[in-house]
């Protein structure tokens, strides 16, 4: 396999598939699937069924990796740098799988492509305007591509997806503050490289979330799932968080999963050095056999003792991916053994048959039929597995000391257990007996009895660590009194202080639930300077969040928190320092001096408002007018105040909490605008949908109301009914504002599927757009663009916006098109529909597939074919190749069919410039791909070099141009001179690698530009020198071309002279076998090496020893009889014969009288009566100055070995 020529070095944070893309550039390849085929990916072209794309994610197959790249190159490293794999390895469970596709290729039995992780690859706007200022050249970047991420953390602005690969979009917008976060909490997760499993992670997830103070067992993880939308976080995390936190133990495999278990670190550790203090870490891997070269997060690189290193993680070797040369080659008998190793033997192989096998549990006999890969690589086994018994539950229960099973139905039932210390016998279920081990009947009766309890996991407590815990947060303010039901159930709790006893629920009392009747309320701002006081400023509330949350923030570290009042004053307050608040210096603040009733009557001396109705009164004749409404949570009053006002009818309540003057006239949209659209002068929603359409006057009115609001918190829309008025709620794409509600309105209009909606499927378009343009006023389109990356369609709103800004489709045809011009949809941003609308009124008619032209213009189907594959809105994107070019030429008749090289055209992405056919109406095209990108400067050159190389000058293809094969080339060089007429010779260099054959390329120039460089070949020959097409460096037919001129002539096939020449047709024989280019192919045989020897006279044929004999011939047996043949030239008989051993300069004299003394002179010796000394003189002088040694190697391949040496002896002065 060949080495990659180009290795550019790696960018910063650069993706594989970027990396891999600008590497295929760099060696010239135009698609770089043929370059990741013929480098990285050859079993592709072996194997059609292993097609492939490069995987965005940096899960692409590495196998011949290092093979490609040198000794040298290190496949782990390249694949942490490179790929997505460091950030998400933590949170998903599919890392064997993973790393089996990338560094063995499913060349190990068992066929598995993991699921992509990236769908769009996303990019920074001035990432990408940096890059290009300071290299010239951009890349894709890890860290924007992570799971989840949608804000560049260097550049504080949002990502935008790239198009087909294409980084249009420069349009910068603010990313939030929580997007910004998460941003580098990702980036930070690449570069930490953080070593632990997917089972790791949950642990440590789960170990958090307990923590914080969420019992898991009874609800903990519904708790802070609302935690975290009441603190703001619920558009931010994905609308799966719940579900993935109740089965965080499932499988993690693709890009939704894993952005959510990305986020839930994010919002519980905040950075991954938090995240990596809870990581349990496993044993050490030191497999047997094996040397470990390279360890790099959780990826092994084992050298074996055959010499094969690969790449492996301890699951995997444990489950029998050992050394791969060593393998057998079996395959069934490799899947065997990873069953084996996965399952401990447990199962028994029945059959193995492709993708699946049947398998015998041994333990209850039955049989399966599996999945392999499941099996192997995931948790697929047998039902009863999940079954158990009575045997395997009663030795369960016997661990636990003092306890004995006396009756058991079934895991899902009660069961029957008696507690060996007091004897007692009571009732269970499995599951809560495993969980906490403790005697019932000893909690019920009280009898003190000290039970020992060691539960097995975090979901319940005992009634003794309960009781620590109170003394931990409370000390001895308040008393547990019993019984103790678990932390869902009701225990008793005397408040010492006042001593009252009181029910309390034991998970409720650890989040800051106390003793209503010393509860002291407080208002905002007194519960802040609270705060502030008592911990020396160490803890600041910043602001109020969502249903009664609170902001509070170490001022110290900056962290903050969100919090019920009723938990802040716990972790403050509690005897134990407080792991979630801890405060440093503590001073002693009485809570009564911040109470909400001393803050009223402290308002009551300043003339604000007091808690009396007739305060109330006066305030809210002074802020509302009488088309108002208000509620508690506007004038900061209690809700008996405003209750007292309404009984006595001075204001009425429209709802529970929502009152207005008696003279308002209520309507239920009234009521909805207060509510989700605008209050006191604010905006926070805006009417969508039908509603929007109806503000614009263009339906009627609906019968649902439609809001977006930034009241709404779901996820999708919600529907409620007010005052018996239906409304559908949704959320806003970003927050709503005065300055941008107008802009958020007719984005989500122009963007909405009006399908969905009955009311909206037949509005006027052109109403519509008139309307838009009244209702955005002065808002410029540059406003509006701002906000495009958000929306899901931006397409489709551009195209709108055109429509709006640019006063119309139909104007702006007739501003950019001529009358005789042809147009399509994609030329003005505009779709099918809009463009039928203007072919329904008659202003365009339709010509064919998405092809429209004015009415009055005559198109023929040549018209369409060039618009389509030629030059395209002014722009040229093809060009006539072949017969067609000729054609174009004038230099044939006009062919059937069309052949045309286009950009338009994709092809066969398997395949290199393969043609296809098509046809539009009666025309048959055939289509091609282009060597490069066609541009108005370059066509014609890309076209003289896709005819010269595919076809050459004089030489058409047989195949597709047969009828056209003997043009003239008087005819063709000055129609392609006059065709190249406006392009120099020198604009061709930097196309030369697109060129098949170079050399020949610039002859057929030369014969173009007037044959200079061929000139200058065939000078350096001499005057009678012969030469054929290879002597010159061209082809055949080039010099059949040339000779055409006059300049050479031809003398036999493919044998040329200069014209003025005198050659001899000896001297044409002599140069096909004897001497040919100056080497030394041949020699005389026979009587002529006789005649040569001043022996005989000419004989009247020629005898030749050829190289030239054999070139046709396949392999053969030296010791087999030579061949002969006769063949006849210019009347000349000539009979040629194959040499012993190939023939040189060195050693053809030898040759020669090898042949003479062993071969001839024995068949003619009788014959011709020479004398021997006459031969012996004449043998002497030929080998004049060649010793006798030169002989030795040959001996053994004469047909007489003593004869020769008999000849030699005579030579060489022995005899």
């Amino acid at each position: 396999m060949p080495y990659i020529i180009n290795i550019p070095p790696i960018e910063h944070d650069e993706l594989m598939s970027s990396y891999f893309r600008r590497m295929a550039t760099a060696n010239g390849f135009k698609d770089p699937i043929l370059f990741m085929q013929a480098y990285i990916w050859p079993n592709s072209i072996i194997n059609p069924k292993q097609k492939r794309n490069i995987r965005d994610d940096g899960f692409n197959t590495l196998v011949n990796f290092k093979r490609c790249f040198g000794d040298d190159t290190n496949a782990i490293r390249f694949f942490m740098e490179t790929s997505l794999f460091p950030g998400i390895r933590p949170v998903i469970s599919n890392t064997d799988a993973i790393i089996l596709y990338v560094f063995r290729d499913n060349t190990d039995d068992i066929e598995i492509i993991p699921k992509r992780f990236v769908q769009d690859v996303k990019y920074c706007p001035v990432c990408v305007q940096d890059d290009m200022k300071n290299k010239g050249f951009t890349w894709f970047r890890r860290s924007h591509n992570m799971p989840g991420v949608s804000a560049c953390y260097k550049h504080r602005c949002n990502l935008h997806i790239a198009k087909k690969g294409q980084m249009t979009n420069t349009i910068q917008v603010t990313a939030s503050d929580i997007d910004l976060e998460y941003a580098e909490f990702a980036h930070s997760m690449l570069e930490a490289v953080i070593d632990c499993n997917h089972k790791q992670t949950i642990d440590a997830i789960r170990e958090r979330i307990t923590e914080l103070g969420y019992n898991i067992a009874t609800g903990g993880y519904t708790n802070y799932y609302m935690y975290l939308c009441n603190i703001g976080l619920k558009d931010f995390m994905p609308a799966n968080t719940e579900r993935i936190l109740k089965g965080a133990k499932k499988t993690i495999v693709n890009s939704e999963t894993c952005e959510t278990m990305l986020k839930l670190l994010f919002v519980l550790f905040k950075t991954p050095d938090n995240f990596k203090q809870y990581i349990k870490y496993n044993k050490t891997f030191a497999p047997k056999g094996y040397d470990i070269f390279e360890y790099n997060d959780g990826l092994f690189r084992l050298h074996h003792r055959c010499g094969e290193q690969f790449v492996v993680t301890q699951e995997l070797f444990d489950k029998g991916w050992k050394c791969p040369c060593c393998k057998s080659v079996d395959k069934n008998r490799n899947i065997a053994v990873h069953i084996s190793e996965a399952c401990r033997n447990q199962y028994e192989i029945i059959n193995i048959s492709g993708t699946r096998a049947i398998l015998r549990h041994k333990k209850c006999g039955e049989q399966h039929d599996f999945s392999i890969s499941k099996f192997v690589l995931g948790n697929t086994r047998c039902t009863c597995e999940r079954k158990k018994d009575i045997d395997d539950v009663k030795k369960e229960i016997e661990v636990i000391k003092g306890f004995k099973l006396i009756e058991f139905n079934g895991v899902n039932q009660h069961i029957k257990i008696k507690h060996q210390v007091c004897k007692n016998i009571f009732d269970v279920g499995y599951y809560s007996f495993i969980t906490a081990p403790f005697c019932r009947a000893c909690l019920q009766n009280k009898i003190g009895v000290d039970v020992k309890i060691t539960p097995r996991s975090t979901k319940k407590s005992s009634e003794a660590s309960f009781i620590k815990e109170l003394a931990e947060i409370v000390g001895d303010e308040y008393t547990f009194i019993g019984p103790y039901n678990g932390d869902s159930g009701y225990t008793y709790i005397r408040h010492n202080q006042c001593g009252t006893i009181e029910r309390y629920i034991p998970s409720h009392f650890r989040q800051g639930i106390r003793c209503k009747h010393c509860a002291v309320k407080t208002s905002y701002e007194g519960f802040a300077k609270y705060v502030h006081d008592l911990t020396n400023g160490e803890y600041e509330i910043t602001d109020q969040g969502i249903n009664q949350y609170l902001i509070i923030k170490n001022t110290i570290t900056g962290d903050e928190y969100s919090l019920l009042k009723p938990v802040i004053m716990q972790e403050l307050n509690r005897v134990q320092p407080s792991r979630i608040l801890p405060v440093q210096h503590k001073r002693s603040v009485d809570i009564a001096e911040y109470s909400l009733q001393k803050n009223r009557k402290q308002k009551n001396r300043n003339g604000v408002f007091g808690q009396n109705a007739d305060i109330t009164w006066e305030y809210i004749q002074n802020h509302f007018s009488q088309t108002d409404f208000f509620s508690n949570n506007d004038i900061d009053i209690d809700n008996a105040g405003l209750g007292i006002l309404a009984h006595s009818g001075k204001i009425k309540e429209v709802m529970s909490r929502l009152y207005t003057f008696p003279e308002n006239n209520v309507t239920a949209i009234g009521v909805i605008k207060y509510k989700y659209f605008e209050k006191y002068g604010k905006r926070f929603g805006y009417w969508f949908g039908p509603s929007f359409a109806y503000e614009l006057g263009l339906i009627a009115k609906p019968k649902t109301v439609y809001i977006t609001s930034n009241k709404m918190h779901a996820s999708e829309r919600c529907n409620y009914i007010v005052l018996g008025q239906p409304v559908e709620l949704r959320k806003p794409i970003t927050k709503i504002t005065d300055d941008n509600y107008k802009i958020l309105a007719v984005i989500d209009y122009l963007t909405t599927n009006r399908n969905c909606f009955r009311d909206m499927k037949h509005i006027n378009k052109e109403c519509e757009i008139t309307a838009l343009r009244s209702y955005i006023g002065d808002i410029t389109r540059e406003q509006l663009a701002m906000y495009v990356g958000q929306c899901k369609d931006e397409k489709k709103l551009d195209s709108w916006l055109d429509l709006i800004y640019e006063h119309g489709l139909f104007a702006r045809i007739k501003n950019e098109f001529s009358a005789n011009e042809l147009f399509h949809p994609d030329d003005l941003n505009a779709t099918d529909a809009e463009m039928l609308d203007l072919v329904k009124v008659g202003k365009l008619k339709k010509i064919y597939k998405r092809l429209y032209t004015f009415p009055d213009n005559d198109v023929t189907i040549s018209d369409i074919v060039e618009y389509k594959y030629i030059k395209h809105h002014n722009i040229l994107v093809g060009y006539w190749y072949g017969e067609s070019f000729m054609y174009f030429l004038g230099v044939c008749e006009k062919p059937e069919k069309m052949h045309i090289t286009s950009s338009a055209f994709s092809g066969n992405p398997y395949h290199y410039r393969e043609a296809e056919e098509r046809c539009i109406g009666e025309c048959s095209i055939r289509l091609r791909k282009p060597l490069a990108e066609i541009t108005d400067e370059n066509y014609k050159i890309l076209c003289v070099i896709d005819f010269i190389s595919e076809y050459g000058i004089g030489r058409m293809n047989k195949t597709y141009f047969y009828p056209y094969k003997y043009i003239n080339l008087k005819t063709l060089l000055p129609a392609l001179r006059e065709y190249l007429s406006d392009i120099d010779k020198s604009a061709f260099d930097k196309y030369l690698d697109l060129v098949k054959n170079v050399v020949t390329f610039k002859i057929c120039l030369d014969l173009i530009y007037t044959y200079p460089e061929l000139e200058k070949r065939i000078s350096h020959f001499k005057k009678d020198a012969i030469f054929n097409a290879a002597a010159v460096g061209c082809y055949d037919e080039l010099l059949w071309a040339y000779s055409r001129t006059g300049k050479i002539k031809n003398v036999y096939r493919g044998l040329f002279v200069k014209t003025d020449a005198d050659v001899m047709d000896e001297d044409i024989i002599n140069y096909k076998y004897r001497v040919h280019n100056d080497i030394r192919i041949g020699y005389w045989f026979g009587k002529n090496f006789t005649y040569h020897l001043g022996l005989i006279d000419k004989p009247d044929e020629y005898s030749i020893v050829s190289n030239a004999t054999v070139l046709w011939r396949s392999k053969r047996n030296l010791h087999s009889k030579r061949e002969r043949s006769d063949q006849e030239m210019f009347g000349h008989k000539i009979t040629l014969r194959s040499p012993i051993v190939p023939i040189t300069e060195n050693n053809y004299k030898v040759l020669c009288v090898i042949d003479y003394t062993t071969t001839y002179r024995r068949a003619f010796y009788s014959s011709e009566h020479i004398d021997v000394e006459m031969d012996v003189a004449a043998l002497r002088e030929y080998l004049c100055g060649i010793p006798r040694s030169a002989f030795k190697q040959y001996e053994d391949l004469c047909e007489s070995k003593k004869l020769l040496n008999e000849w030699l002896d005579r030579i060489y002065g022995v005899i």
